[in-house]
Order: C-alpha cells, then sequence, then structure tokens
C-alpha cells in the first residue's frame, strides 16, 4: 500500500479479478477449512430429530409422534440412503449450490408418500410460468425433461435476489 489514494479494497479487487479462478462444488470442497465447515453444519442438523406438527384449534402445534410419516424423515427417507447421508446431502447442496432439492415420490393408488429422492441441484431448473406458478425441470437419465409441481418437490432455498432460486 505504497499508495495512500488507492483502497485495499482496489488492491484486493484487482488481485482476485486479475486471475482466472474457478469456483465449483469441486473446488470449494477442495479447501479443508470450507469442506469441514460445510460438513459440520450439514452433520449436525442430519442428527436433528424430525418432528411433524399439526395446527390445532387456537392456533396451538401438537407433535404427531404417531404421523405416517415420522419413520419416513426420521430413518429411511429412501431405499438407498438412511436419514443422515439424505439430510447432510441435502444441506451440503443447499451450502454450495444455494439450493437443496428432493423430489416427493408417491404411491399411485394411496397417494401416499413412500420416498424422497434427492435431486443434484444441476439437474433441476426452477421456471416461473406467466401465472406466476413455479415449475421445476428435472433433466432425466438418458435425456429428455420432466415438469413437478411445488407439492412434489422439497426445496431448501438458500439466500435469493428473486424470491423462487437460492443462490450459493
Amino acid at each position: 500500500l505504497e499508495n495512500p489514494s488507492v483502497s485495499i479494497g482496489d488492491v484486493l479487487a484487482e488481485g482476485l479479478l486479475s486471475t482466472d479462478i474457478v469456483v465449483n462444488e469441486a473446488t470449494i470442497l477442495s479447501i479443508p477449512a470450507v469442506k469441514r465447515a460445510i460438513g459440520v453444519i450439514a452433520s449436525t442438523i442430519a442428527g436433528l430429530p424430525v418432528n411433524i406438527m399439526q395446527k390445532q384449534e387456537g392456533g396451538y402445534l401438537e407433535n404427531k409422534s404417531d404421523h405416517g410419516l415420522k419413520y419416513l424423515l426420521n430413518y429411511e427417507p429412501n431405499a438407498i440412503n438412511d436419514k443422515v447421508i439424505f439430510y447432510e446431502t441435502l444441506i451440503t447442496n443447499l451450502l454450495i449450490h444455494g439450493n437443496g432439492f428432493a423430489i416427493i415420490e408417491r404411491d399411485r393408488n394411496t397417494y401416499k408418500v413412500d420416498s424422497l429422492r434427492l435431486l443434484h441441484p444441476d439437474i433441476v431448473t426452477v421456471k416461473v410460468l406467466r401465472n406466476g406458478n413455479i415449475r421445476y425441470e428435472i433433466n432425466q437419465i438418458g435425456g429428455g425433461k420432466k415438469n413437478y409441481r411445488p407439492d412434489e418437490i422439497i426445496h431448501l432455498q438458500g439466500s435469493t435476489t428473486n424470491g423462487f432460486l437460492g443462490f450459493s
């Protein structure tokens, strides 16, 4: 800082802007402190119990410990992931990408929730329709796209500038 008319912000910005720095999931997780911080946050949240609350008359909430989704949310969200892996992945995606997504899979006959399937944020596009409704467009394995309504998707959204899509 030999020149007092140049601010520290200008010096730092020039240093950051003058190099080609690639920032992606791999480079973020290659920084040990960042990887550890994300791991601590994700594992802490994954270890918390999930309660299902129902609003009662008078506005108070009652814990529904016998609800059918209790097991799914607290032990086995799907056949591949246990609760800890599911929530760690969902939260890690939220922290790195600004959004965490999962599909709510339902039984075709009873419409009961069968499982929650994780989605990588790179395969999800959030679309706002002309009528203001949201649609989630998911790239399918093998090609093609499929649209989902908000009631078919869990979307954990980070900080946002538009109200419907988080940023990292």
